[in-house]
């Protein structure tokens, strides 16, 4: 990395990093994680700024267990609530542009995570977590899902609709709601809809195909 314009250099052979880039090159995420015996991970990484010749990094430090209240919290590099991000979203606002980070959390032996995260940047340093998704009984600055190790769980971002889409996460039986390490998809969607700067949730989104001349053929 210390070699001038390295963020140019896609490492493409480093297979256990998960590299990605900002749609405007602005900067790129370098993360992996590790798994212990336990069933819990660690997770490792840098932001990379593109800044030419001269390298410009925040390295990022896994303060996830020391985080009680994700939802509710602001924090920086030192203190990163860890993940590994596959999706970047840019966001501009009349204020500045934020990005929205998706990305999937390994979490324990019993149950895994999926994060909907931002990053901003204030006198030129990252800031994690933004007060922007409105709904589902509060204002979030970050969205997190827990949900068995055995299912998968979809989130991603449909651009078309400018929407953040999920699986809707329950319980097997209603008893057992508020064990998160039970729960799995129940076959319908939710999501956040973009909307003037912030992200408004939605329920039961339709996810089926939209009808098309090819579907008699």
């Amino acid at each position: 990395l210390k070699v001038p314009h390295s963020f140019n250099f896609g490492f493409d052979s480093v297979r256990a990093v998960k590299i990605l880039n900002s749609p405007d090159n602005r900067f790129r995420f370098i993360t992996w994680h590790l798994q212990f015996d336990d069933g819990s991970y660690r997770y490792f990484g840098t932001v990379q700024m593109n800044t030419g010749d001269r390298l410009l990094m925040y390295p990022l430090s896994d303060y996830s267990p020391f985080i009680k209240k994700p939802e509710d919290t602001v924090t920086d590099n030192k203190k990163w609530y860890g993940a590994q991000y596959y999706d970047i979203i840019p966001v501009n606002t009349e204020q500045n542009t934020y990005y929205v980070l998706l990305g999937w959390k390994g979490n324990s032996v019993k149950s895994t995570k999926k994060v909907i995260e931002t990053i901003s940047f204030k006198n030129n340093l990252p800031v994690f977590g933004r007060s922007v998704f409105d709904g589902n009984g509060k204002i979030r600055k970050r969205v997190v899902f827990e949900y068995t190790r055995q299912a998968s769980m979809l989130l991603n971002y449909d651009a078309g609709q400018q929407t953040i889409v999920f699986d809707h996460l329950s319980p097997p039986d209603k008893k057992l709601k508020g064990q998160f390490d039970l729960y799995g998809p129940d076959l319908s969607y939710d999501g956040y809809r973009f909307k003037e700067g912030r992200w408004e949730y939605v329920e039961n989104l339709d996810m089926r195909n939209k009808p098309s001349k090819n579907d008699k053929d």
